[in-house]
Formats: structure tokens, C-alpha cells, sequence
């Protein structure tokens, strides 16, 4: 199989992007909805993001602080 040619592979992270701020505009409608229901369900996703943001810089902050561990001689 042939690679992709450089276009394609930098398509995919503007494809994320613009994902993520989509996602991110309609999660903050969500919240900020007059309809009970819906701002309730915007609550809970945003408080699930939130966590899984947390988790990822506690992954990020252990990664850290073991690393010079592996460049000792």
C-alpha cells in the first residue's frame, strides 16, 4: 500500500479540530439551555469531561514525573 500523501495526514487533524470546537460549542448550548432536560444532560456531560480531563493530567503529571528515571546512566 502506498502512503498517504502529506495532505491527507494533516486533513485529519483539522478534521479533530474542528470536531472538538463543534462538540464544544454545542456541549456549551447544551448547558446553558432553558429546556430543564437538556441543561440537566449538558451538566452531566460537562461534569464527565471534566473528569476525563482531570484523568488525563494525572496520567500526563505521573509520566512526567517518572521520565528522568529512563535517561539515567
Amino acid at each position: 500500500m502506498a502512503p498517504l500523501p502529506r495532505d491527507l495526514t494533516d486533513l485529519k487533524l483539522a478534521v479533530a479540530l474542528v470536531l472538538g470546537v463543534v462538540a464544544g460549542v454545542a456541549l456549551s448550548f447544551m448547558v446553558d439551555s432553558d429546556d430543564e432536560r437538556l441543561a440537566g444532560m449538558g451538566a452531566d456531560l460537562r461534569r464527565l469531561v471534566d473528569s476525563a480531563v482531570e484523568l488525563v493530567f494525572i496520567l500526563i503529571r505521573g509520566v512526567l514525573q517518572y521520565s528522568p528515571i529512563g535517561v539515567l546512566p
